[in-house]
């Protein structure tokens, strides 16, 4: 589906798939301006692509005041382990 595909693109580019193992490397919420440090990516760009990853069902995006956080749902995490096992096997 046309879905699936602009995630697909999304994932394997080089600075969305940094960000998506950057909150799943996180053990609690990750702020986006961390994110944004880890990806290396401006904030604008991090806050796209979460709202892309948001969409597909992998994340849900929280404002606590000014902050906003990022966490994974279950389809997040099982995506989140199989692309750790795929950047294992290409190591």
């Amino acid at each position: 589906t046309p879905k699936a595909n602009n995630l697909l693109n999304a994932l394997l580019r080089k600075k969305p798939a940094a960000l998506f193992l950057a909150i799943s490397n996180e053990s609690s919420d990750s702020y986006c301006r961390k994110l944004s440090i880890k990806a290396h990516c401006t904030y604008s760009h991090v806050l796209g692509l979460l709202e892309k990853m948001r969409g597909a069902g992998l994340l849900t995006i929280e404002r606590r005041g000014k902050i906003k956080l990022a966490r994974l749902t279950a389809k997040g995490i099982r995506l989140s382990e199989e692309l750790k096992e795929f950047m294992d096997c290409l190591s």
